[in-house]
């Protein structure tokens, strides 16, 4: 029991220091990605591009179009919180130090749960914000927040442990533009970035059958479910669950790889 204890009370302890370091970031990340993403990408594709490209655009056809780009949001939050890990393995590595006080495979869990709650905090307002600026353009007749909430903050789960999992995963800052081009991009494009699901498979089984093994998919699925409804989107259930398991892989994954990093014993 005190070796319990002791460990919580040290990851309790790293977790506060992240966020006490975080601090002087914290400004810089609101302003960026909790309030120039959410209205640049609410005003060009929530309002410009549709009327611009669709015949008298719905309120539904305008929301399910633009939501998904909260992507471009959550998920290089996610990445930039995650990287300190990979230039500190390269230089600092205060990382030997905490593996001196805390098992690995907790010191990464710590890191998953810093960045997730950092990268929610941060794009929780989105809809919001959207929300203001679209007026009636946005349809929020069927929105549900607690469903809303419970996604965006398994969203932010799956990209922190996924991003974790990468910087384990890349041999080196080097790598990181090449597994962007290679991963990332085409998870983000491909993952309901501005069509959902039911029409990628319409026009190509062979994608929409292929998209199922895309984690992001289920974020944007899942937030077009709590704000529009409906039975056009994966169910809410199947999203938490698909998050959850990702998330849960990533970690394995993260932590597999990190020991073949470090070659701690």
């Amino acid at each position: 029991m005190n070796t319990i204890m002791h460990r919580v009370h040290v990851f309790g302890y790293f977790l506060m220091r992240d966020f006490y370091v975080f601090r002087t970031s914290w400004r810089r990340i609101l302003i960026n990605f909790g309030t120039i993403v959410p209205i640049t990408m609410t005003i060009a594709f929530g309002y410009f591009l549709p009327n611009s490209n669709m015949i008298n655009p719905t309120p539904v056809q305008t929301t399910t179009f633009f939501v998904g780009c909260i992507l471009w949001s959550m998920f290089p939050l996610a990445f930039l919180l995650n990287l300190d890990l990979l230039f500190d393995l390269e230089h600092d590595r205060f990382i030997d130090y905490q593996m001196i006080t805390l098992d690995p495979p907790l010191i990464l869990l710590q890191k998953i749960v810093f960045s997730t709650v950092i990268t929610f905090l941060s794009v929780v307002l989105f809809y919001p914000i959207a929300n203001i600026l679209l007026g009636s353009y946005f349809y929020a007749a069927a929105l549900s927040w607690p469903a809303l909430i419970l996604v965006l903050l398994l969203g932010s789960l799956f990209c922190a442990a996924f991003n974790m999992f990468m910087v384990c995963f890349i041999e080196s800052t080097q790598k990181i533009g090449n597994f962007w081009m290679r991963f990332n991009n085409p998870m983000i494009t491909l993952g309901g970035l501005f069509i959902p699901w039911s029409v990628m498979v319409k026009y190509s089984t062979l994608l929409g059958a292929v998209s199922l093994f895309n984690p992001l998919l289920y974020i944007t699925e899942g937030i077009r479910t709590a704000i529009i409804g409906g039975d056009k989107f994966f169910s809410l259930p199947s999203v938490v669950a698909a998050l959850l398991f990702f998330s849960i892989l990533c970690y394995f994954l993260a932590c597999y790889f990190f020991k073949k990093k470090v070659d701690y014993v």
